[in-house]
């Protein structure tokens, strides 16, 4: 129906909208002088850092899950330098693995780190796949027979 196709486009609009002032936060922030890491253990990001982005889009994420997140945000602001996420916000040395299904919800799953981030009271890294590898380079973050 017209008025079903006006909302998506509204939230189309909404969506790129955030990409753009997104972006250019981490601009500000000097993301666009970007340092690569190897694949592995030096691409996680921080409690902080993924706190960060949930709130900054939480208007359009609702109940989306990480298949979404994927891409709709990480890879339109990964795009243009054909990065990880953790390389574009800054990579540190990861303290926890991740292991999730990509059909939760991303807010619960976020909600579920900060609270593990919380109870430790450290500031804690975590190596989750949608941010830690390459999404533009996945044959070779994954090499075949993984």
């Amino acid at each position: 129906s017209v008025d079903c196709r006006a909302s998506l486009n509204a939230e189309r609009v909404k969506s790129q909208l955030l990409l753009r002032n997104f972006s250019q936060l981490l601009q500000r922030r000097g993301c666009d002088t970007l340092e690569t890491c190897r694949p592995g253990a030096e691409r996680s990001i921080s409690a902080e850092q993924l706190d960060e982005l949930q709130s900054f889009f939480a208007s359009v994420l609702d109940n989306r899950d990480m298949y979404w997140v994927c891409d709709e945000i990480v890879k339109p602001l990964t795009q243009k330098k054909q990065v990880s996420y953790a390389e574009l916000v800054g990579c540190g040395m990861v303290r926890w693995f991740i292991s999730h299904w990509w059909g939760m919800h991303f807010n619960l799953t976020v909600k579920s780190i900060l609270k593990h981030a919380k109870q430790t009271g450290e500031d804690m890294r975590y190596w989750v796949c949608t941010f830690s590898n390459n999404q533009w380079k996945m044959s070779e973050e994954i090499p075949p027979l993984a």
